[in-house]
């Protein structure tokens, strides 16, 4: 975005008043609100999954009589999203996982298999199930203030710039092997820093009751909510690459370096650790868009010169072998993709002596 101006995110609900009163409508299982989604979906072309979602639960629940076909294709699109969410935030292909990390029960789990292969469990359980899942979706989805508000992509960014540079300290400690975010509680720059980032995680998790795992699940977690879409998954390369955060500043770079790390030839390379910190938003930037976006904005950095445009290299280094398939990096898996000639223009546009070592990898 051009300095100045101010972007929208565009929703299916005109404002948040409307749609604090279909989370009211849905929350109290009043079949108005059933009505009103279908109202969103006639206003764009896709709704978000957790409203596609919830209206099929909604559907099911307020349609009778209830018939066990009704109810288990609703459960079965519940089990859907929460596999899609678990795959995208966690790489995870299992349902059994899935359901483990987001807190559904294996007894709903596994109705997906009984209600495609076995015998269709009764309309007692199936009820039960339909229910749970409106229930989840109250407290992941509609639970959340806020989650429709119409807002300035200049506040997204804000709070994703937030929530992206928590989940950077939590994820270097988690990669030092620290547990208990009560750890920290010693390193008193350090625990105030992370108390006020933490502020803008949504929910009433206290960091001195959580796990440092936990703590940076729950971040990733709010990052994977704001940033769906492919103008999310845009965005959140953006923010990634202007803030400092796959570059960070050389005295956060120089704690990560690690003892007999470095390439022998003396070029600059990307240390580990912070791969492990990124390595899975790249990782969901690859599965949305293509980490051709990201190469985008850090060859930008590289060709205007700025501070931090070795480490630049480094990682367009990374993320080019990955697509070109030359070798895969053990930590960053990206993959095979191709760009067009106007792309590949663009990337060389401006040669310094930095995108001309880069030029023979962009080439091939």
């Amino acid at each position: 975005m051009s300095a100045g101006k101010v972007g929208l995110t565009v929703t299916p609900w005109a404002c948040q008043a409307e749609w604090q009163v279909v989370r009211d409508l849905v929350m109290a299982r009043d079949i108005q609100a059933v009505k009103f989604i279908e109202v969103w979906g006639a206003r764009v072309g896709r709704l978000p999954a957790g409203v596609e979602t919830t209206h099929s639960l909604l559907v099911a629940i307020t349609t009778t009589p209830h018939t066990p076909l009704s109810l288990a294709t609703a459960v079965n699109r519940f089990l859907n999203h929460v596999s899609h969410l678990a795959m995208n935030m966690w790489g995870l292909s299992k349902l059994h996982e899935a359901g483990a990390r987001l807190a559904v029960p294996e007894w709903l789990v596994e109705l997906r298999h009984e209600t495609t292969h076995g015998q269709m469990p009764g309309l007692t359980v199936l009820r039960a199930a339909t229910q749970f899942g409106l229930a989840w979706l109250d407290a992941h989805y509609w639970g959340e203030e806020g989650r429709g508000e119409v807002v300035e992509q200049g506040g997204q960014e804000e709070e994703l710039h937030k929530l992206l540079e928590c989940y950077m300290y939590l994820k270097v400690y988690q990669v030092w092997g620290t547990e208990r975010m009560t750890e920290l509680q010693g390193q008193e720059d350090v625990w105030n820093h992370l108390q006020e980032l933490w502020e803008v995680v949504k929910g009433n998790h206290s960091l001195e009751d959580i796990s440092v795992k936990q703590a940076v699940g729950l971040v990733k977690t709010e990052v994977c909510n704001l940033c769906e879409g492919e103008e999310g998954m845009e965005l959140l390369a953006e923010v990634l690459v202007r803030e400092d955060l796959l570059v960070p500043e050389k005295e956060f770079l120089d704690s990560l370096e690690e003892e007999g790390e470095g390439d022998p030839n003396g070029e600059v390379m990307v240390p580990r650790q912070l791969l492990l910190i990124w390595s899975e938003f790249v990782q969901i930037i690859d599965k949305g868009v293509g980490v051709r976006v990201l190469v985008d904005k850090l060859l930008e950095k590289v060709k205007q010169g700025e501070q931090g445009r070795e480490v630049c290299a480094a990682w367009v280094v990374i993320l080019a072998e990955g697509m070109a398939g030359v070798r895969g990096n053990k930590v960053v898996a990206v993959g095979r993709d191709q760009v067009s000639f106007k792309t590949l223009e663009k990337w060389l546009d401006r040669p310094n002596m930095l995108v001309g070592q880069l030029c023979g990898l962009l080439c091939e």
